[in-house]
């Protein structure tokens, strides 16, 4: 019995249990409106902290798994203060847990359960606010009342724009009032032509539906159902939300009648998302400022647990990157602003168009007796498409994929050609690509070296090809992306003009409780897609500009993480470094304690250049991913960061770091359930553990 007696041991010292602490987070998350995903990464990683016994210890604890717009909820502490506040102003997209690249925030509505704002359109109709629970428990449903007028009764997104021949799911809640009867239009001119659909909310039952391409109805509960309708965009669509009076007769072709200007429905949470899947629902504001967890590791495999993206300001160049404009044919049309330069006795056919892993494609067929050995090529831009200037550092990405392939092999790869104002060739430089039957993103990074003349830089697919040879295979094109930056980052979709995506940000400030002021320990687990060299990028930053911790890499050498303290003695008082050799999942610690400072990567400790004697003003702020400043950016992500006031032991740094677990059955099940019992098998389980 030498296990029991360990585990009981040591059950008195657990503030926090795992199950605890996880229920309570969900709960405060879906108390907030916020959204929730990969849960049970954050119970793994919250059990790893508590096997090595320092859960406890944390005062601040973030895994990224819940979020809303401007916030990043942290797991501890369980009060909130450590929420972090994020920003970005923009959309942006992120690759979701089944390999799908979204947008985000995905919920193209804004102010998705404030019906009474000025982004909803009221026709014949009023709203009162607030009036009833809503299907997540919060007092957030609002109440539509058709006005004493005959015709049609609308609440409708006023703001909502489509791409044209896209698929797109509209959704939204509703629960009846005085009636029992509401309708879902997509409106436009004409009914004849409109996706429309009239539900009973007595029971959920579809009284008539047309023009949808699926429609459905699902009960969440309490009375409440969420209607969804899948549907083709075409030009002048709106989004309608309608309450229909008990006392109308259904006509698909008329859904006018006179209301009373009292009764109504009940309704929450709209939605409208691009393609055929009405998805989790996400709550809105504005749509700005909303985190992104990402789960796409570099190599285009999936990770299993969600991480914090945090990049800088990108955009991407090309003015469509989304097919607009392609039609198939033989030989079809090319997206608008695409061109071609094609090698005598190839042609070019536009064979197939769709959507693969949420990103628009076309399929291009390249057929013929090629007559020489030369490049055939797919430019995505106009030859003086894309303004740029000697110097600069470019990168060019797209998702590619070798449909078929008959007879001889072509090679691919991808080129930037430089041109002058004119739009002539200067020069170019490619990289060779492998195209393999699956839809894989492949980049290519190039620092424009044509001189005084170089005016535009063009990004290009260029098939090589061999001369008396026949050649007769499809490859698939899809998200074609150029930068300023020395990597890719996520895919900015656009459609007829350049997209900017502004910068991820992720901060707390006013949070000194939590920070230890004399000594501490900052841990974070980043991923790292690509390795840069001297390029400073940032973890985590604490204090101010001249009063911080700083934990991330450095300009001082290649590919290499610093634990710098500067404070009000003198800059870089400490300084510690370790260099990394591989990107991926790197697990990074820092102790600090004036004259008994620590870094530790991946359970190695680092190296120091000077350990200096500490003494700080107050330390109350916390950034992600970037300097105190507003420098230094990540453009990568964070599956993990926890700060500790107290300086952990060495051991307990090779733990964080290395992932070194103390398990004893009997302890991690008490730290996990908190039960008054053991039960016999775990008992068992003990004895047989020893």
């Amino acid at each position: 019995m030498l296990g029991l007696g360990l585990g009981f041991g040591k059950l008195s010292s657990y503030k926090y249990t795992v199950k605890k602490l996880i229920d309570d987070y969900i709960k405060r998350v879906t108390a907030a409106g916020g959204y929730l995903e990969g849960n049970e990464c954050a119970t793994a990683k919250v059990r790893e902290l508590n096997s090595q016994r320092l859960l406890d210890d944390a005062s601040w604890l973030l895994i990224p798994e819940g979020i809303e717009e401007d916030i990043v909820f942290a797991q501890k502490p369980t009060s909130g203060l450590g929420d972090l506040t994020f920003t970005r102003a923009s959309d942006a997209t992120r690759t979701n847990s089944a390999g799908v690249i979204e947008r985000t925030q995905w919920n193209l509505l804004t102010w998705s359960e404030m019906f009474s704002d000025v982004a909803w359109t009221k026709t014949n109709a009023t709203i009162t606010a607030n009036t009833t629970t809503a299907p997540n428990g919060t007092l957030t449903a609002d109440k539509i009342v058709a006005t004493a007028i005959a015709g049609n009764h609308i609440v409708s997104s006023s703001i909502a724009s489509f791409t044209q021949n896209q698929a797109y799911t509209f959704s939204y809640y509703a629960k009846s009032a005085e009636y029992t009867k509401c309708g879902i239009r997509i409106g436009g001119a004409g009914y004849a032509t409109q996706p429309l659909a009239a539900i009973n909310l007595a029971n959920g039952a579809i009284i008539s539906q047309q023009g949808f391409t699926s429609f459905t109805v699902t009960s969440v509960g309490d009375g409440w159902y969420r209607m969804s309708g899948t549907f083709t965009s075409a030009t002048g669509l709106i989004p309608n939300i309608q309450p229909l009076s008990d006392s109308y007769t259904i006509n698909l072709n008329n859904f006018e009648y006179t209301g009373n200007g009292t009764s109504g429905i009940s309704c929450w949470g709209a939605q409208l998302v691009e393609g055929t899947d009405a998805k989790p629902y996400f709550a809105t504001t504005n749509r700005q400022d909303v985190p992104r967890l990402d789960y796409r590791n570099a190599d285009g495999t999936l990770n299993s647990c969600p991480r914090l993206l945090l990049e800088p300001q990108r955009t991407n160049s090309i003015r469509n990157s989304t097919m607009v404009g392609a039609v198939a044919g033989s030989p079809g049309t090319f997206p608008t602003n695409w061109t071609s330069f094609n090698i005598p006795n190839l042609t070019n056919s536009v064979v197939g168009l769709g959507v693969e892993n949420g990103l628009n494609y076309i399929d291009l067929r390249v057929t013929g007796n090629c007559t020489i050995s030369s490049a055939h090529r797919f430019a995505f831009e106009q030859n003086t498409g894309i303004a740029a200037t000697n110097g600069q550092t470019w990168t060019s990405s797209g998702y590619f994929k070798l449909i078929s392939q008959i007879g001889a092999a072509p090679t691919f790869g991808l080129r930037i050609t430089e041109r002058t104002s004119a739009g002539a060739s200067l020069i170019s430089g490619s990289t060779p690509i492998n195209l393999t039957s699956s839809i894989l993103r492949y980049s290519f990074t190039r620092t424009l070296s044509g001189g005084a003349t170089t005016a535009f830089a063009i990004p290009e697919l260029e098939i090589n090809v061999q001369g008396s040879t026949t050649y007769d295979f499809t490859i698939r094109i899809a998200a074609p992306q150029m930068e300023l930056g020395a990597t890719a980052s996520t895919f900015i979709p656009t459609t007829t003009a350049a997209v900017t995506r502004l910068a991820d940000a992720a901060s707390k400030t006013g949070i000194s409780s939590l920070i230890g002021q004399t000594e501490g320990t900052i841990y974070t687990e980043v991923y790292i897609g690509q390795l840069q060299g001297a390029v400073a990028r940032t973890f985590i930053d604490i204090g101010s500009t001249s009063n911080r911790i700083f934990l991330g890499f450095t300009t001082a050498s290649s590919n290499t993480i610093r634990l710098q303290i500067d404070t009000a003695l003198a800059s870089a008082m400490v300084d510690f470094r370790a260099v990394v050799s591989s990107a991926g999942t790197i697990k990074v610690a820092a102790a600090y304690k004036d004259g008994d400072c620590a870094l530790y990567v991946n359970g190695v400790a680092g190296t120091i250049v000077s350990n200096g004697s500490i003494s700080f003003t107050t330390l109350a702020n916390l950034v992600l991913g970037q300097t105190i400043s507003g420098t230094a950016l990540l453009n990568d992500s964070i599956a993990q960061a926890a700060l500790f006031k107290t300086r952990l032991t060495n051991a307990q740094l090779v733990d964080l770091t290395g992932g070194r677990i103390y398990y004893n059955p009997v302890e991690a099940y008490y730290a996990y359930y908190l039960t008054p019992e053991i039960p016999s098998a775990v008992i068992t389980s003990v004895n047989s553990f020893f």
